[in-house]
This record gives structure tokens, C-alpha cells and sequence, in this order.
């Protein structure tokens, strides 16, 4: 099987502020310069290539830009109260309090947005780009990475066209 790495140098990144809270303890508002990257695996085929690169790196591309520049609110936090009020998200843990403007939030059906969750988010990004894909369905298997200084997390998962996607999976294991 041959591998193809996509991102590594395309500069795909962008950057956002996250709010995460563990139970009693919750992370100061921060921001973060993530990048992201897509490896696939598959048989050479006729044209003597794996993928066409150009699908994955819009779905990054894409991926990137619907984040950058937003500040992550995550809705499935029990240790969050979380309320859109007009134009203004209000995110309250304990005896902290934020006011954001909801211009500048992406509110996410998860319960933190951590680097594992979004390399969820991005499989899921990656899976629907492909689904359309006559290559794709020689794929074997599609890994994504989501990073920043702090770390890196990546999903692998085996590739089936006809699969439900990453969401499904992630739900499963408590991480959205």
C-alpha cells in the first residue's frame, strides 16, 4: 500500500480561541495556532497515484477557513452554561462569566473543543469530500491530524465510501 500526505506543507492552519472546562476545573478563554493534515492509504491506481490531491486539500482548506479566526464554544458541557442572548453568546462556569459576540463564535455540539474532537470534526470534513470521489474507493484507510504546540491528535480509521463517518464513531466514545 502507498501513503499520501496532504498538508504537512501547504501551510492548512488557522487559528482560534477555545473555551474548555473539566468538570470543577475550566481553562482560561485561549487561543491557538492549529494546523492539519490528512495521510490516506490505497493501492496505486491507473493514473499511478493514490488520490487526487486536490479533493482533500480543499476539504482542509475548507475545513481551516470555517475555523479561523473563531472563538470554539462548546454546547455539551454540563460544567457550562451556555445561552445565545441576541447578538452575544454567554458562556458561565462557576464564578467566571463571558460575554462573546456571536459574530465571532462557532458554537459546537460538543463537549470541549479539543484537539481530538476536532481531528474528529476534520475526518468527518474529509469523509463527506471524498464520498464523491471515483478514487476514493480504492482507498484502505484516511488518518487526519489536528495540532498546535501544546500536542497533536490524530483519527485513523479504516476507508469505506458507504461508512457513516466520524461523528458516529466519536459519539460513541463520549468525545462529542
Amino acid at each position: 500500500m502507498d501513503r499520501v500526505v496532504i498538508g504537512a506543507n501547504e501551510g492548512l492552519r488557522f487559528n482560534a480561541a477555545r473555551i474548555i472546562a473539566h468538570g470543577d476545573r475550566c481553562e482560561p478563554l485561549h487561543g491557538r495556532d492549529f494546523y492539519v493534515q490528512a495521510t490516506l492509504t490505497g493501492p496505486l491506481g491507473e493514473t499511478g497515484r493514490v488520490i487526487d490531491f486536490r479533493t482533500v486539500r480543499d476539504a482542509l482548506a475548507r475545513f481551516c477557513a470555517t475555523y479561523m479566526g473563531r472563538i470554539l464554544v462548546p454546547l455539551r458541557n454540563g460544567a457550562l452554561a451556555v445561552t445565545r442572548e441576541g447578538d452575544a453568546w454567554l458562556v458561565v462556569h462557576s464564578s467566571r462569566r463571558w460575554t462573546l459576540p456571536a459574530c465571532d463564535v462557532t458554537a459546537l455540539e460538543v463537549s470541549n473543543p479539543t484537539n481530538e474532537v476536532l481531528a474528529a470534526l476534520l475526518l468527518d470534513a474529509v469523509r463527506d469530500a471524498l464520498r464523491d470521489d471515483p478514487e476514493a474507493g480504492s482507498l484502505t484507510a484516511l488518518d487526519v491530524t489536528v495540532g498546535d504546540v501544546e500536542g497533536i491528535a490524530q483519527r485513523v480509521e479504516p476507508w469505506s465510501p458507504g461508512s457513516p463517518g466520524a461523528q458516529v464513531d466519536a459519539r460513541a466514545e463520549g468525545m462529542l
